[in-house]
């Protein structure tokens, strides 16, 4: 039976060969890799982003997080990253990057738009060979202001439909983070937060505060949270020993790291943890050492390590 055709606001196809959700670091490597293949954005293939501007999650993130102390980013693919400025915000740092990015290689990302939804249109095509056939269709919200109310439509926004053949999700997890159940924690009366809703050490002046995991994300934390005027006392929580590692963070480092995922995901394993994988730069050993408070495999307390000595300062990660 033949489908109804796609509603979409006047800047979006009704249809195009491949979609690619999200313009963070996966969407745009993914579109790099569409466009050495020989496809041409806007024509065969879309990006479609929530956000108002480049920079994917990297934009949304705190203003004292700063690129070579703790944290790092890979390079994408065929342009390399200025060595950042550690005195710069990496929400500023990463955005242009991506910018540039994004004009090298003429993405024409669409922005903002949200996918609502995705489903399959339930066309085989039939005996005539339908070229439509095996299509999926999105059901987007272009523009808006950003202000969601309960019915999931965005002030301002259009809504609208398109299809495609291929859909590659790139959307991440920083909208919809992962906050595990811990028993108890319905009775805790002190202040939970994730990630993603830290905003600056000195919300913690004075206060004993508990840091569970051990990705690079809790280890920025721990360095910030133990500046003078920052938390009273720190406690490291992890499941298992932080991950340390002598190897260099270079291209063959990452080579491995996707080597190893890609083995377990093709052989039906659960991949590892994403710290598991790529470890923690040694060089951050000496400096954890300093840091008030302690590490423990479950929350619990232990003695001091020593202060840093005057004007000491984190190690620079390569």
């Amino acid at each position: 039976m033949p489908q109804p055709p796609a509603r979409v606001p006047g800047h979006l196809p009704s249809r195009i060969p491949v979609v690619v959700v999200g313009a963070g670091q996966a969407g745009l490597a993914a579109a790099h890799e569409l466009v050495h293949r020989g496809l041409v954005p806007g024509t065969d293939f879309l990006i479609l982003d929530a956000d108002t501007g480049p920079g994917g999650a990297w934009q949304h993130r705190w203003d004292s997080l700063t690129l070579g102390r703790a944290h790092g980013i890979a390079d994408l693919p065929g342009l390399k990253m200025e060595r950042p400025d550690p005195q710069i915000p990496a929400s500023r740092l990463v955005a242009d990057y991506y910018r540039r990015y994004e004009e090298t290689f003429s993405l024409r990302v669409v922005r903002p738009v949200r996918v609502i939804s995705v489903h399959d249109t339930g066309d085989t095509g039939g005996a005539d060979g339908d070229s439509h056939s095996g299509e999926l269709e999105l059901t987007v919200l272009c523009g808006g202001n950003g202000d969601s109310g309960d019915s999931g439509n965005e002030a301002g926004g259009i809504c609208g439909t398109l299809r495609t053949r291929i859909l590659v999700n790139a959307t991440g997890t920083w909208t919809h983070p992962y906050i595990p159940y811990v028993p108890g924690i319905a009775d805790f009366t002190g202040r939970q937060l994730h990630t993603v809703d830290y905003v600056r050490s000195e919300d913690f002046a004075g206060q004993k505060v508990l840091v569970v995991g051990g990705g690079l994300s809790a280890v920025q934390f721990l360095l910030e949270l133990n500046r003078p005027g920052s938390a009273r006392e720190t406690v490291w929580a992890t499941r298992r020993p932080p991950n340390f590692t002598r190897t260099d963070f270079d291209q063959r480092w990452g080579y491995g790291v996707e080597q190893r995922v890609r083995e377990a995901t093709f052989n039906g394993r659960r991949p590892a943890s994403v710290v598991r994988n790529t470890g923690i730069p040694h060089a951050l050993t000496t400096w954890m050492r300093w840091i008030r408070g302690s590490w423990c495999p479950t929350a619990c307390s232990a003695e001091s390590p020593p202060t840093p000595p005057r004007g000491a300062h984190p190690p620079t990660v390569p």
